[in-house]
């Protein structure tokens, strides 16, 4: 009996060092994954940031069209929310 039970101990050890070395190894590709996501950032917001420096106007026409069209879905919204109102 006491045999069965060290087996199945050992056998339960294993299974939990496996489960472990397989976490380590998520967990290690999560961070690189997160590392290369953070290093993809860093390239796009420099790009982005040049863009805005070589053309500030277009960069300001770009912002302003972009206010505009969220003011027009937000009075769509209204709009669209005070029909359903007396529908």
């Amino acid at each position: 009996m006491a045999e069965k039970e060290t087996s199945y101990r050992d056998s339960v050890i294993v299974e939990l060092q496996q489960g472990l070395t397989l976490l380590e190894a998520a967990m290690a590709a999560r961070d690189d994954a997160v590392a290369r996501l953070r290093k993809r950032m860093e390239v796009m917001t420099s790009s982005m940031q040049s863009m805005i420096l070589l053309n500030p106007e277009k960069a300001e026409q770009d912002a302003a069209s972009e206010r505009l069209e969220e003011k027009k879905q937000h009075s769509g919204f209204i709009i669209a929310d005070a029909a359903n109102r007396y529908a």
